[in-house]
């Protein structure tokens, strides 16, 4: 019994190992262009570190390789490798100067980082390349917006749209950004083009909510907020900046205790959120108590100087005012 146990290990040690040699023979057996394709479909595929060890390999034998570059520079950036990103990108471009793709991601990257001035110049060069590709314009037009450029920014993203008119996401943001820019009947138009392509988008609904509420259709703007919540993504960025809104718009219907249950749920978890302490001292002011609204207000505006005009306003009209909108990364 004692033998054939041992037999029976150095059989299956035997099998291991003439699986190892053949699986090591196999790969040595792969070109280039066989690691670009199986990294290719390793990223598709939501592998990023697969791909990122055959982008690599193609690296290695095929060192001029500008694509590879690029790819695994993508594959890094979603692995949070920014630096040997921006590394594979500028090695890119350094084989293929006339790479746009390679620019344009080296600008996301960039964007990401906050280093928008470089991004810019990446995407310059990038549609100088090829101005015929509408997600060139987009990322610039979101670099311009980061920069407060607003009329550069919807110059780009009516470019994008020009190029890519059934691009929801296109016309949400550039929707965005005439909010942003107080010309609401462009940004409600917007909308709702893009909501017709993207009917489940929450910022996109957030947003028209957001929009309607400030033309003054408060049902709309609630009905709105209500199917942004609904269909809010994980870890959606705006969902307490949408419990606001909703709230300012419940406060101008007459609904007090759900206007002030959204600012209380905001408040649990964020109690120096600004807006939502504007909107609390909104509910107490509509109830008549000054005192508590006036606490409320204080807070805010200590959080937020810039809210001291709109609460100012506020305490003249009795109404709600366009509340400042927060820092967010978009």
């Amino acid at each position: 019994m004692c033998h054939s146990k041992i037999l029976l290990s150095a059989l299956l040690a035997l099998n291991l190992l003439l699986v190892l040699a053949c699986s090591a023979h196999a790969d040595e057996a792969l070109n280039a262009q066989d690691y670009m394709s199986r990294g290719i479909d390793h990223d598709s595929r939501g592998d990023k570190q697969a791909a990122e060890l055959d982008f690599t390999a193609v690296i290695r034998l095929d060192p001029g390789n500008a694509e590879a570059f690029n790819r695994r520079g993508n594959v890094r950036a979603e692995l949070g490798n920014n630096r040997g990103a921006d590394q594979d990108y500028t090695k890119a471009i350094e084989l293929n100067p006339y790479y746009a793709s390679a620019y344009d991601n080296r600008g996301w990257l960039r964007r990401r980082l906050h280093f928008i001035a470089g991004a810019i110049a990446d995407l310059n060069k990038a549609i100088e390349i090829d101005p015929n590709t509408a997600g060139y314009y987009y990322d610039r037009a979101l670099c311009l917006s980061d920069r407060g450029d607003q009329q550069a920014a919807l110059a780009d993203f009516s470019k994008a749209i020009d190029l890519n008119p059934k691009n929801g996401v296109y016309l949400i943001d550039r929707a965005r950004e005439y909010r942003w820019n107080n010309d609401l009947e462009n940004a409600l138009a917007d909308y709702d083009r893009g909501l017709e392509i993207l009917p489940k988008d929450a910022n996109g609904l957030e947003g028209r909510g957001e929009t309607k509420r400030l033309l003054g259709d408060f049902q709309g703007a609630i009905a709105d907020f209500n199917a942004a919540l609904r269909e809010k993504p994980a870890r959606w960025i705006d969902e307490h900046w949408c419990h606001v809104q909703r709230g300012l718009a419940l406060v101008s219907t007459g609904d007090l205790k759900a206007a002030s249950a959204d600012f209380d749920r905001v408040l649990a978890v964020q109690p120096r959120y600004a807006n939502a302490l504007y909107g609390r001292g909104m509910v107490h002011l509509k109830q008549g108590d000054i005192q508590a609204a006036q606490k409320n207000f204080d807070l805010a505006v200590a959080v937020q100087p810039d809210l001291k005009q709109q609460v100012a306003e506020t305490l003249k009209t009795g109404g709600p005012t366009t509340a400042s909108r927060p820092p967010t990364t978009r």
